[in-house]
């Protein structure tokens, strides 16, 4: 008896759920027959051709050249002449050149120029050297030449002074330290003190050495 129920449940199922998958299936739809296919249409432009207008415009005349706008004939290389050299003005010429110095008048004592080269070594030509310096007639550049030389004549080399060189170095020093005191002007004491400065250095560079 339970085999039987059983077996009527199950067909029972089986039907439920048939009915169920036929319920839910979606109906086909009927499509129309398909027919001739058409074929895209497609429509061509007409064929314009774009018209060109021409305008009978007479063309502008050329304006008439005037002659002297005509371009002038060129010149032959002898044509052509270098243009003259530049000539300075005399004012010029001048200023360019360097004014000559005025030459020294002739010296009044020339014995006091040999005797200057042997101050320091020699007592006679020390003495009319000093006289020389004071001499009123003699001109203020040529004593001021007596003094401020006595830092150059004398030496052999006195730009390159050596340690032969220092005893009258250091005589000139004694006898200028001796004579600065009483100059006989202004003149000569500037003098004095300009040579006792050079002999100063002219020391420093022989004893260097």
């Amino acid at each position: 008896m339970k085999r039987v129920l059983f077996v009527i449940i199950s067909l029972s199922a089986a039907l439920m759920v048939a009915f169920v998958f036929v319920s839910l299936r979606p109906s086909a739809v009927e499509r129309p027959p398909p027919g001739p296919q058409k074929l895209p249409v497609t429509v061509k432009a007409p064929d314009i051709k774009p018209s060109i207008v021409v305008l009978d415009t007479p063309a502008p005349e050329a304006a008439p050249v005037p002659a002297e706008a005509k371009p002038a004939a060129i010149a032959s290389a002898s044509d052509i002449q270098s243009p003259p050299p530049s000539v300075q003005p005399a004012s010029a010429q001048v200023k360019s050149r360097k004014a000559p110095k005025p030459p020294k008048e002739p010296l009044k004592d020339p014995l006091a120029r040999v005797a200057l080269s042997m101050v320091g070594f020699d007592a006679d030509a020390e003495e009319y050297w000093l006289m020389a310096i004071n001499d009123p007639t003699i001109t203020g550049e040529e004593k001021e030449d007596l003094i401020e030389d006595l830092n150059e004549e004398g030496f052999d080399d006195p730009k390159n002074v050596t340690a032969d060189d220092i005893p009258l170095i250091l005589s000139r020093l004694n006898i200028i330290e001796a004579y600065a005191p009483f100059a006989a002007d202004e003149l000569n004491a500037r003098s004095f003190l300009e040579a006792y400065k050079d002999l100063w250095n002219m020391l420093a560079k022989a004893s260097a050495r």
